[in-house]
């Protein structure tokens, strides 16, 4: 396998700039077939189909899995395949484009409504400039957040106590020391996943599955156990 899994507390060297490492992860013996039995009842026009929310796009039907994803500077037509991934596993997923200025009131709206929609847990996913906002709205309540590829995010800001992912590039320094600082200071159960290329998110989690791809669906199953669609 081209991964390497850790437990907490593990730290990246330059010399394994080529190795990708998962911290924390526990990976389920039955993952296929847990996504396949969660994703029994999507629709193919449930799962592949975007309708206007708020200034971005909300994928699936009601579900009480709920995910609000903070698209940052990739823009929310990136992380369309991914979305329509996420709706054939039975979660209601929310692509919004970055808030302006640091006002969040539109994520933690966005969770509200896929709350209204039955969603019982909300998890907040960030990419980029994106990450900031998706901390901002997990700290108001939330199942978990997920860090992708974070931009600037300033020291005094915590990582809230749910369940907590940080990816990023080691080929983007800047990024993978924000994801390793957060990803230190973050309570279990936490995840560190850190990969070679300079592939965006959108491109690293969408399509065929990987150890990364596995990576961040572990996360959601943590974040979302034991509720199902």
């Amino acid at each position: 396998m081209a991964m390497k899994r850790t437990r907490a507390g593990a730290l990246l060297s330059a010399a394994t700039a080529l190795v990708v490492l998962i911290a924390g992860l526990v990976i389920g013996g039955c993952r296929r077939s847990d996504d396949q039995r969660d994703g029994a009842g999507a629709s193919a026009d449930t799962a592949t189909t975007a309708t206007r929310f708020m200034d971005g796009a909300l994928y699936g039907a009601p579900s009480t899995r709920g995910i609000v994803i903070v698209a940052g500077d990739s823009g929310t037509a990136a992380w369309a395949p991914l979305a329509g991934e996420l709706t054939k596993l039975g979660y209601q997923v929310a692509v919004l484009p970055l808030p302006r200025s640091d006002d969040v009131t539109s994520v933690r709206a966005a969770a509200q409504q896929l709350m209204a929609n039955g969603a019982e847990r909300v998890v907040f996913i960030g990419s980029r400039d994106g990450a900031a906002a998706a901390l901002a709205g997990a700290a108001g309540g939330a199942a978990g957040v997920a860090l992708l590829n974070p931009g600037e995010i300033a020291p005094e800001v915590a990582v809230p106590p749910v369940s907590f992912l940080a990816l990023a590039s080691l080929a983007d320094g800047e990024s993978s020391a924000t994801a390793q600082r957060l990803y230190r200071t973050a309570r279990e159960p936490r995840s560190l996943a850190l990969y070679p290329a300079h592939d965006p998110a959108p491109t690293v989690l969408a399509g065929e599955t990987g150890d990364l791809k596995n990576a961040f669906l572990d996360f959601l199953r943590a974040a979302f156990q034991p509720l199902s669609a």
